[in-house]
């Protein structure tokens, strides 16, 4: 259950809601903010109060405690992870061509440079996306997974391409790059879909979850001796 606590803001933060400490309190409807005044409705009141937008106010305010909080973070980061993972999977890259084939039926130009960085950069995912599938247990539907499978499917990866190469500098060797410039471009397409699905995971508030999970994991003794 929410709990109420008593804050000293200023004006511009007010919310709805909000309960100024007055006797008896003054419960905020709204704010219109101007340049460095506020119209601050209150409930009950015809006429809004004009407060300085950096005046201090003290209001109580119902707030979620820190485990309502925590639940809240764990369900948008398990839900974004879930969304990031069905795009990835949808935009298969031989579909993808296969769209670009259709719509260029009778012209000259298949593959342009507006639409086979598209394929490539959705070929770069999907190899990633289908490892994780493939982890899940190529479920039929990614919503339906469990939180906790989900974790230790993004745990492995997290695991393979970003905790064993942290500290070992580039990825790709840039003195051993290949004479072939499609080769080459490949090879940074999947360096960058390394970077983006780190990046979409911070976002998504797991990172500190999943390497934990992977620190976790390597002090477990080995079961298997």
């Amino acid at each position: 259950m929410p709990t109420t606590v008593m804050k000293q803001i200023k004006v511009t933060e007010l919310r709805r809601g909000d309960r100024l400490d007055e006797t008896p309190p003054a419960v905020v409807e709204s704010l219109t903010r101007k340049l460095t005044w506020g119209a601050v409705q209150i409930a009950g009141e015809a006429t809004p109060r004009r407060l300085r937008l950096d005046a201090t106010v003290t209001v109580l305010r119902e707030e979620p405690t820190e485990e309502e909080k925590a639940q809240a973070r764990r369900v948008y980061m398990v839900q974004t992870l879930k969304d990031e993972l069905a795009g990835w999977l949808r935009r298969d890259p031989a579909r993808l061509l296969q769209d670009i084939v259709d719509k260029s039926r009778g012209y000259v130009e298949v593959l342009t440079w507006s639409n086979l960085p598209d394929v490539l950069k959705a070929q770069a995912l999907f190899k990633h996306a289908r490892t994780l599938w493939q982890d899940l247990g190529r479920p039929d539907d990614i919503a339906a997974v469990d939180d906790d499978s989900l974790l230790q499917a993004f745990a492995a990866w997290w695991y393979t391409n970003v905790h064993q190469v942290s500290g070992y500098g580039p990825r790709h060797d840039p003195i051993s790059r290949s004479t072939s410039v499609i080769s080459n471009i490949i090879d940074d397409c999947d360096t960058w879909a390394v970077a983006e699905i780190r990046w979409r995971i911070t976002c998504a508030g797991a990172r500190d979850e999943l390497q934990r999970r992977v620190t976790q994991a390597l002090a477990a003794p080995d079961t298997r001796r």
